[in-house]
């Protein structure tokens, strides 16, 4: 199948080629190959007319925290909040920009980040597990004794 997005681009490239061969390379864990495909569509569309510029911009900052590239994915995440703010992803980014905290061991700002999502979509279904997060963030288990 990504033969098959390979060709179409030859026959006429778009947003949703792109898209598409972005999924298939990240699906693969090619990200340097997915990441271009995805700038094309953010710089191609970046007022989202053709409804592919969030998601591509949610997959470039999710390869960012793969790569541990924790303050480049951060700033994606924010700027999909900024530009998009009715956009029903800016959930998926609050929540990600806690996680990313988490993982870059600012404690703080992950804590804050979790009781922000919390207080502003306190109908998710998420709300449970941020506040399993802040309870462990709040009370890490003592460190393991060397042997």
């Amino acid at each position: 199948t990504l033969n098959y997005f390979l060709r179409k681009l030859d026959s006429g490239a778009s947003n949703e080629i792109y898209s598409r061969l972005g999924e298939k390379y990240s699906d693969r864990g090619l990200y340097a190959e997915a990441e271009p495909y995805y700038n094309k569509i953010v710089e191609g569309d970046p007022d989202n007319k053709d409804g592919f510029t969030i998601d591509a911009m949610m997959s470039l900052a999710d390869m960012k925290r793969r790569d541990k590239k924790y303050d480049e994915a951060l700033d994606l995440f924010n700027k999909i909040k900024e530009k998009f703010p009715q956009s029903e992803k800016t959930l998926d980014a609050d929540m990600w920009i806690a996680l990313v905290y988490k993982l870059k061991g600012d404690t703080a700002k992950a804590i804050a980040g979790f009781e922000y999502f919390i207080k502003t979509y306190p109908q998710s279904e998420d709300t449970a597990y941020a506040r399993e997060q802040i309870v462990k963030l709040k009370n890490p288990p003592p460190p393991e004794e060397k042997k």
